[in-house]
């Protein structure tokens, strides 16, 4: 009996050794699959906060961790688009909407990026009233929009319409500084 009881004790305690072991072989295999997923996460939040910041060349960074990952994931290569356009790469930001897998969970993001992209090119007069309304609207990238419009009509001289689009913004974003110098430069110039 004696010896039944220290046999029972022995194997008692390796199998709470073995379980032991078998849950941290688990864990380290969860974390080591899972791992680029979080990171990949990590740098999408960055890249967003980024392109709030307007700090682009990071926001480029953050987008290029995220794509490592997720080479066809829609908000990866839409974050990669959109830092591209407002740093002024425009080819580069074509590339990433044409490699952005069709996603319905994005496709107005990824259509109205399309539109944003165009404008920058010199193709205002297509897609000018559509953005507006959607300003009117209060779409929930009425910044973006209006960041792109004002430069846009800045740069081919309608200054009455760089106006409103400013002041329009300025009045959703208050704080706004770019917002604040286009507004300035388009009153000395009027």
């Amino acid at each position: 009996m004696i010896v039944f009881c220290r046999n029972l004790i022995y194997v008692l305690k390796h199998r709470r050794l073995m379980g032991v072991l078998f849950g941290l072989l688990l864990s380290a295999t969860a974390v080591y699959v899972s791992g680029p997923y979080l990171r990949a996460g990590y740098h999408y939040q960055a890249g967003q906060k980024a392109l709030e910041r307007r700090a682009l060349i990071e926001a480029q960074k953050h987008a290029a961790v995220c794509l490592e990952v997720w080479p066809r994931g829609a908000r990866s290569h839409l974050l990669a688009a959109r830092a591209a356009r407002r740093a002024g790469l425009l080819d580069e930001a074509q590339q990433h909407l044409d490699a952005c897998p069709p996603s319905p969970d994005i496709l107005e993001e990824r259509q109205l990026e399309r539109m944003l992209l165009q404008v920058q090119r010199g193709g205002l007069a297509e897609v000018d009233r559509l953005l507006r309304q959607q300003v009117e609207l209060d779409h929930p990238q009425s910044p973006a929009i209006l960041e792109v419009l004002s430069w846009e009509w800045m740069r081919t001289f309608q200054l009455g319409e760089a106006l409103w689009a400013t002041e329009v913004w300025l009045q959703r974003q208050p704080r706004e500084i770019e917002a604040l110098v286009r507004h300035g430069w388009i009153c000395e110039h009027l």
